[in-house]
């Protein structure tokens, strides 16, 4: 086999284990690094990573903050080109949107210092992955240069995807991933990564485990060998590494915590309030009250009861998956919510059993479509929410349950615009 034979073999192993690796993963928002990008052979449209021989990533500092609802990432690249000069497009991939989940925000790309990069979102081909942001950066013979990225994105609440998180792991953790093996496809070794996770509106002492039968830690991490430079800032170094991994976070705090007024029993089964926020369609909480389940409630509470500096989450919309959504026979089978009421209350200090501050009470009625998709109640500006109930007062009747379930709820925070 010649040199050529032999570099091309090599490019095609790499190309099929890196696409198998995309396809692998799980369908949440996801920080990634950039990769070069070309049109695929023989496709229209679309775009796929391919090997670069010349331009080398030679540090790389990834710095996320962690918010109440959200979190944004801040990534800068130092590239170095042992090459001629030439124009790349470099492309961020983006996986396809869980059915609870919303996919990155507000992407940007600056070259050296603040000079912004068009951004152009294109169509991916690559299985799981709905589109790249893609920007071309020239680089000049023997030149270095600094690339920053940025963008936000909501947490993620399914650990069962991570093989480093417990499978049965309770519900109240945030999950954050940042794809690293895309920087392999940079020429050689990167030779430092600095990450840095930033948590901005509490402290490592409100990380608290979690006890359902057995201990699950506040944090789980990999890669492992973090640690903290203070009680708002966790560290993790790599050098001299071709990345074969990606970096992923849970992590636990006091919130949030949901509960109802019953919850439906049948033998060791229970049809519990939690199931409606482990991003699941196919679990349910279902009512446990004689009849339709009318003045049941679910409630949500999301502010941060034990974090250093209280206060209320600025929510732009709430997420629901009516009914029983593990099949459309139990759907039809189970009373669905037709009208709901919801109640909120927008400052910590304030619970419902002592609500006697109108102004901090609120509430509206929403009649709720009868689909298994998900829908959404709205606000006209975003609204601070501390805690928040929904109220069971109109069904669509079932074919052969007189019970009333949901799906997931899903809480959709605002994020500024950077």
């Amino acid at each position: 086999m010649n040199w050529e034979q032999k570099n091309s073999l090599l490019f095609l192993i790499r190309f099929l284990l890196y696409t198998m690796l995309l396809c692998c993963f799980a369908i949440n928002p996801a920080a990634a690094d950039g990769a070069p990008v070309g049109p695929p052979p023989g496709a229209s449209g679309g775009i796929m990573p391919f090997e670069n021989t010349d331009i080398r990533l030679v540090n790389e500092r990834i710095d996320v903050y962690l918010y109440r609802g959200y979190y944004e990432v801040k990534v800068e690249y130092e590239f170095f080109n042992e090459g001629d000069t030439r124009t790349l497009t470099i492309g961020f991939p983006v996986r396809e949107a869980h059915p609870a989940a919303e996919n990155i925000e507000n992407f940007l790309a600056f070259e050296n210092k603040d000079n912004a990069l068009a951004i152009e979102k294109i169509e991916s081909n690559i299985k799981d992955y709905s589109h790249f942001y893609c920007f071309n950066a020239i680089f000049h013979k023997l030149q270095k240069k600094i690339i920053r990225n940025q963008y936000s994105a909501h947490y993620s609440y399914e650990s069962s995807i991570s093989p480093y998180a417990p499978y049965d792991m309770p519900a109240g953790y945030r999950g954050v991933s940042y794809i690293l093996e895309t920087g392999a496809f940079w020429k050689d070794t990167i030779k430092q990564v600095e990450v840095y996770f930033h948590f901005m509106y509490f402290t490592t002492d409100d990380l608290q485990d979690k006890y359902d039968g057995r201990v699950y830690k506040a944090l789980y991490l990999q890669p492992s060998g973090y640690e903290f430079v203070d009680e708002h800032t966790m560290h993790l170094r790599f050098r001299d590494i071709e990345p074969d991994f990606n970096i992923e976070l849970f992590f636990s705090t006091s919130q949030p915590y949901v509960s109802a007024t019953s919850e439906l029993r049948e033998g060791d089964c229970i049809y519990k309030a939690g199931n409606v926020i482990d991003n699941e369609p196919a679990t349910a909480w279902i009512e446990g009250v004689s009849g339709s389940g009318i003045d049941e409630r679910i409630i949500f509470a999301i502010g941060p009861i034990y974090s250093k500096e209280p206060g209320s989450y600025l929510v732009k919309k709430i997420g629901i998956i009516n009914g029983f959504c593990m099949n459309s026979s139990l759907f039809y089978k189970n009373n669905r919510v037709k009208k709901v009421r919801l109640i909120w209350y927008s400052h910590y200090e304030e619970r419902p059993e002592r609500a006697g501050d109108k102004a901090n009470h609120h509430e509206k009625i929403i009649e709720l479509n009868d689909t298994m998709q998900m829908q959404f109640i709205e606000f006209e500006e975003p609204v601070r929410i501390y805690e928040f109930s929904l109220e069971i007062l109109d069904v669509y009747k079932g074919s052969v349950y007189d019970d009333t379930c949901l799906s997931e709820v899903k809480v959709f925070y605002h994020i500024p615009a950077q």
